[in-house]
Parts: C-alpha cells; structure tokens; sequence
C-alpha cells in the first residue's frame, strides 16, 4: 500500500453499509477523477440507508457504482486519494503493466487484495449492475451487464478506456472503450428497461454544454482508429449528444421525473488531478451536495 503521507480527517474509514434495497436506478456520469465528487454522493447514500437496486455507471462512474455495489462506505475516496501517486494507479508501473496511463490491474486486481470486500456482497441476486462502454464497430452505447458479461472485470476496463492514453478491449468479440464516446449517463437505458425512481450523479453541472470538436481532434481520431468508422462517427458526435442529454436531464429533474445531484459549479480540480487536498476537498463537496439534498431525496423516493 502506498505510504498516507497526509491524514484527511473527514475521509470516513472503510465499513460495509446494513439494509435492505431501494427500489430505484442510480444513474452515474463520469468524467476520469472528478468521480471522487460522486463517491462523496455514494457514500452519504450509503450511511443514510439508501441502497439502489440498479446501479448503471459510465467510465469512471462504473468503478465508483461498482464500489458501492460492494457496500463499503469509504473504500473508493481512500483508493482515490491515498493512492493517487500509486504508479501502478498512475504512471510508470501502470503503463508497464496495462500499456496506458491507467492501472487496470491495480484497480481491478489489486486493490482487491489491499481493500478486500465481503465475500459475495457485489452478487446479491435481486441487485442489478451495468458498465457502459462504448461498441467501436458500431458507435453505439454497450450495456454489460454482471451475470451476463464475462468475465465482468474486462467491461469495467472497457468502460473506463479512454482513447490514446488505454488500450482498446476486445472481448466476446466486440470492441470496446470508454462509454463516455456514446452516451455520458445512461437515461434512455434506464427508461427502456422501466424504471421510474432514477437518481442521477454528474461530475459537472448539469448546466455544463460541449464545444465541436476540433479538426485536429477529429484528424488525430480519424488517424488512430480509421479501421473503426462507427467509433469516429460517436466521437465526432459526442457535443451534440452530451448537450441535448444535458437539455434532457433538467427537463426530467423540473418535472420531478429524476432527482439529480450535481455540483452547481465546476469542480475546482482537473479530470487527473493529481493535488489529493483538491481531491479530498471534491469528495466532501459530494458528501455535502448529497446532505443537502437528502430530505428531498427521501420524500422523491417514497413518492
């Protein structure tokens, strides 16, 4: 484990969350480490007994659901802090091992061992979970789902696989990366599958809107994956997606047909950053942002 060379007094130490399953879908955006601000949200939805039985992530978003889906208060703000200098987390080990900026093996292996979970607590039988990568062949949004897809670890790889900084995954053969390049929060999932109680996480304001994408964005894209059409079609759409789901999203929240919990502004830190204080700092903005809107959230549910 990687030296505490600071003590972050408000960081709650690790435990395993009691009670039954709320009967809604958690909805999480992601959006690299600013998902530090989510675990914040995850972990005061935890401590107040709220348990969703869905739990749908895209990217980052995916490993942070996939934490709460093991009950355990705490276990994704301590990896994401006190490891963040952790090269195997981050930096040379990393690209040794996994051959990107990312330790996958570290994360999905690893910290396994370091931060063991309660035997079978991620398998309860009535709790659904979903990855959302992105299907290179087709440009369109890949809902792996635990039980199904296998083995499960590759589609948290593949929904957190940025272009040029991982590699793409191939497995059950399909092509798979981030699921950030096709859809930022899996609503229209949620909706298909009937879900009508749905709390939704961002990682920025749900006022936050895309610019185009730059020519030589759009020509280093074309140049790295030209074998993958439909993948440069989802990038190049990604703006005008995410700011027509954005509209969507506070359309839903006005009507009262979502409850979402966002910063009101942007998060004062980068998406890899690497000072733990402002990481410390984004996680008690979620756990602050997730207090405040508690009560609110509890009568949305009972409603």
């Amino acid at each position: 484990m990687s030296p505490k060379s600071k003590c972050y007094p408000l960081l709650p130490a690790i435990r395993t969350a009691e009670g039954e399953l709320t009967e809604c879908a958690l909805l999480l955006e992601g959006g690299s480490l600013r998902s530090i601000y989510s675990a914040g949200v995850c972990d005061v939805l935890m401590e107040h007994g709220i348990h969703p039985g869905v739990i749908a992530g895209v990217s980052a978003g995916a490993l942070c659901g996939w934490n709460m889906m093991a009950r355990q208060i705490g276990r994704f703000a301590h990896i994401g802090i006190y490891h963040r200098h952790d090269s195997r987390y981050a930096g040379l080990q990393a690209i040794a091992s996994d051959g990107g900026l990312v330790g996958f093996r570290f994360l999905l292996e690893t910290v396994e061992e370091l931060y063991p979970c309660p035997t079978g607590m991620r398998e309860e039988p009535s709790r659904r979970f979903i990855a959302v990568a992105t299907d290179c062949k087709s440009g369109e949004p890949f809902y792996a789902e635990r039980d199904v897809f296998t083995p499960f670890e590759k589609a948290l790889q593949a929904s957190s696989s940025l272009a040029f900084s991982s590699r793409m995954v191939h497995e059950q053969g399909k092509a798979l990366m981030d699921g950030g390049y096709s859809v930022s929060v899996p609503l229209e999932w949620a909706q298909k599958e009937g879900y009508d109680k749905k709390i939704v996480i961002l990682t920025r304001p749900v006022t936050a809107r895309k610019n185009p994408i730059s020519d030589a964005k759009r020509r280093a894209f074309a140049a790295a994956y030209s074998r993958y059409p439909g993948f440069l079609d989802a990038v190049n759409a990604v703006p005008e997606n995410y700011n027509r789901l954005r509209e969507e999203i506070q359309r839903q929240r006005d009507a009262g047909e979502l409850f979402l919990i966002a910063p009101a502004e942007d998060l004062p830190m980068e998406k890899m950053e690497g000072n733990t204080d402002k990481l410390y700092l984004c996680y008690l903005l979620g756990r602050r942002d997730a207090l405040q809107a508690l009560p609110r959230l509890k009568e949305y549910l009972k409603a």
